[in-house]
């Protein structure tokens, strides 16, 4: 019953300590089960090696799988670490590319949240009232307006809506990009002024 209780055991000890020592408490187990049955057999009690003979092979077998289950789990966890270190230099990128652009930026999720944003977006729009879990409607009800429409419509044809800024005369053009081919995940807002970018054909 003890050699049957320390296959848990040498399972966990090798997930632990990420297969180093696996091998090694394989062997100790292992020896520690045939050294029983060798006193057994020195004090002349019935004897039988083929059990020990075979919970060694399953020490070994668990140790084993143990090792190879934790060298998986140490791949994966480098893999995770760098993709992880990958997103966030994506995200600096995007959020540089985003802050150089001449048109304004409004990133918005499912929710209508404005996840992201650039100065030029605020040019255009007006500063917002709050800053932090700032959402569309709030902002600039328009553009929500027009964010709803292209939401439910069922053309893929790429459409501009052009509507008046809040508090303004000035009109502005904006283009919606879906997240992921997926509009109900959140769009891209691009902004434009349209009589500034008639001065510049003007030009």
């Amino acid at each position: 019953l003890l050699g049957v209780l320390l296959m848990p055991y040498l399972a966990a000890a090798g997930l632990i300590s990420r297969g180093r020592t696996t091998l090694f408490h394989a062997s100790i187990a292992a020896l520690a089960v045939l050294f029983s049955q060798v006193v057994r057999y020195l004090q002349n009690e019935p004897t039988d090696f083929g059990q020990p003979a075979t919970l060694s092979i399953g020490y070994f077998a668990t140790a084993w799988l143990a090792h190879r289950l934790a060298q998986y789990a140490t791949e994966s966890e480098k893999v995770a670490a760098q993709r992880g270190i990958d997103l966030a230099n994506m995200a600096q990128i995007n959020q540089l590319i985003i802050k150089d652009m001449p048109d304004g930026v409004l990133v918005v999720d499912s929710e209508g949240n404005i996840r992201q944003r650039n100065q030029q977006a605020e040019r255009l729009l007006g500063p917002p009232r709050i800053r932090e879990q700032l959402q569309l409607d709030d902002y600039a009800q328009d553009l929500q307006a027009a964010a709803n429409v292209w939401r439910d419509s069922q053309t893929q044809a790429q459409r501009d809506f052009v509507f008046r800024a809040r508090g303004s005369n000035k009109l502005l053009r904006a283009r919606f990009v879906a997240i992921d081919n997926d509009r109900a995940s959140g769009a891209v807002i691009f902004l434009d002024d349209i009589a500034r970018q008639q001065a510049d054909k003007a030009r």
